[in-house]
């Protein structure tokens, strides 16, 4: 991993630090998913661990594909915060594909290996070997969603089977949980209007492969941005009570008004 990477992926760490960040190490010391992604590891891992997880507490047993769809939802969102943070807090973009990232079953953490990255003219990367540069903050988010689409594309192929849903809903959760990460990075960092902003900027709408927007709502009685989801994860099949930012929820709740990105 180039210097200039490392130190971005240092600073993700410190902003969350829930996130363990691994640099140099190996994915196969633990169960890591992806690096040899395959449908059997993933079903049959979460089967298992993911499944007894789910199970406390609720009224019924999973189905399998509500087992195996929040495996690929984490694996989105743990993929965003590497590729979306690294831009977030320092405007680079790595060129991670699935073999260059990693994540354990049991813990909150991410390997993204040393790979080439975009930034833009002002970055002091600018001009070192394996950086390329963009002309401007556009063609940066362009380059961004064209890189984590990439990736998730190949995974979302090998595992769509498993989680029983079709493409265009698997790149609707795609939008909620890249908007999450940025979200989860932005508030960190630099505060939840900020944090707001900027995933809409990143997802303003109408971006395939990616489905729908990165949307925030604001309560008309006040208050800081809320996330809301276009799709829903399914615990509450098992008989348990749909997410807050589920869109099964937007009934009843007070009138919202959307928030508006700065682009």
């Amino acid at each position: 991993m180039t210097v200039w990477l490392r130190d971005t992926y240092l600073r993700l760490d410190s902003v969350l630090p829930s996130i363990t960040v691994f640099s140099g190490h190996s994915a196969e010391d633990r169960e890591w998913y992806s690096r040899r992604l395959d449908r059997r590891r993933m079903g049959s891992a979460h089967r298992g661990v993911r499944a007894a997880q789910m199970r406390v507490g609720r009224q019924r047993p999973p189905r399998r594909d509500v087992v195996a769809l929040p495996t690929l939802s984490r694996y989105t969102w743990l993929t965003w915060l590497a590729i979306g943070g690294a831009y977030l807090l320092d405007r680079r973009v790595p060129a991670l594909g699935p073999v260059d990232f990693a994540f354990p079953a049991t813990m909150n953490a991410i390997q993204p290996a040393g790979t080439p990255m975009a930034c833009l003219p002002d970055d002091p990367a600018a001009g070192r070997a394996g950086a390329l540069v963009l002309p401007h903050g556009a063609a940066l988010r362009r380059h961004l969603r064209e890189v984590a689409g990439a990736h998730l594309d190949e995974v979302f192929k090998a595992c769509r089977g498993l989680v029983g849903r079709g493409m265009p809903v698997l790149w609707a959760m795609a939008t909620d949980q890249a908007t999450a990460a940025l979200w989860r990075v932005g508030r960190s960092s630099r505060g939840d209007t900020w944090a707001a902003d900027a995933a809409i900027g990143v997802l303003p709408g109408v971006t395939p492969p990616f489905v729908g927007e990165g949307r925030f709502e604001r309560a008309s009685t006040g208050g800081g941005p809320v996330r809301r989801r276009q799709t829903c994860c399914r615990y509450l099949t098992m008989g348990g009570q749909a997410c807050a930012c589920c869109p099964r929820c937007a009934q009843g709740r007070p009138i919202r008004q959307p928030v508006r990105g700065s682009g």
